[in-house]
Parts: C-alpha cells; sequence; structure tokens
C-alpha cells in the first residue's frame, strides 16, 4: 500500500530534504500521534479534520 502513494523506485530526495529544512528553520510539523489519531477517525460519525503542524522541538 506504501507504494500507492510513495514512489519507492525513484524517490523525491530534494522533497525530502526541503521539508527536513523547513523543520529545522520552524519547528513545526504535525506529531505521529496526531496523525494517527486522524487517520484512526477516517470514516466514523466524528471523523476529524487534518492536523496541522505545530511547534514539536
Amino acid at each position: 500500500m506504501l507504494d500507492s502513494v510513495v514512489d519507492l523506485v525513484d524517490p523525491d530526495i530534494e522533497e525530502d530534504r526541503r521539508r527536513y529544512e523547513e523543520y529545522k528553520r520552524t519547528g513545526l510539523a504535525v506529531s505521529l500521534d496526531d496523525v494517527k489519531t486522524w487517520v484512526a477517525s477516517w470514516g466514523s460519525v466524528d471523523e476529524l479534520p487534518r492536523p496541522h503542524p505545530r511547534k514539536i522541538r
């Protein structure tokens, strides 16, 4: 299933580097716990909105 959203043959390393540099500059990210909670809510009557980045340093 991961290969449906990530190009495993030719990954975009530059995009990864850009995002990591942005995180180092701002300290903003979405925590794994926030993502897990969001995904767990999918399809429920109480489906949550997409989590927003916040300072996690």
